[in-house]
């Protein structure tokens, strides 16, 4: 099965930085690093993790996050992403989710958001997150 080993590699740092355990859930982890949207590391249930730009939002609106992608991480070195959701209202899954464990893939998506989680997670070590990014209380998000 494919696995995103960069974007594991790249949250992994970012949360040791600040001390934020991504085994505990129903936890979030806010960084801002200008000029970027806001990075958002959630952790929604045991093995997985949440990742998306989420910009900041104007009174009596809901976020819009642009990508939002979640990753089964029942291997700390190395995330499945399950599924992704783009601004433009597309998302596409790549495995399926049965009491917390992948119960089955979806070869070829699976392959394109490896490949787009590995590209992500280049761009978030380019764009200076493990350098520069600060902290923000969870309630700003």
């Amino acid at each position: 099965m494919r696995t995103t080993r960069k974007m594991a590699a790249v949250i992994g740092e970012l949360a040791a930085q600040r001390q934020f355990s991504l085994t505990t859930p129903d936890r979030s982890l806010v960084l801002y690093n200008e000029p970027f949207t806001r990075l958002v590391i959630g952790v929604e249930a045991p093995y997985l993790v949440s990742v998306a730009h989420r910009p900041i939002t104007l009174p009596h609106q809901d976020p819009v996050s642009d990508p939002d992608m979640l990753f089964y991480t029942g291997d700390p070195a190395a995330w499945v992403p399950v599924e992704i959701t783009l601004i433009t209202g597309s998302y596409q899954q790549a495995a399926v989710l049965e009491d917390g464990q992948i119960s089955g893939i979806f070869p070829r998506a699976l392959a394109d958001l490896v490949s787009f989680a590995d590209l992500w997670a280049q761009n978030l070590r380019d764009q200076g997150w493990l350098a520069d990014a600060t902290s923000l209380d969870p309630a700003d998000a």
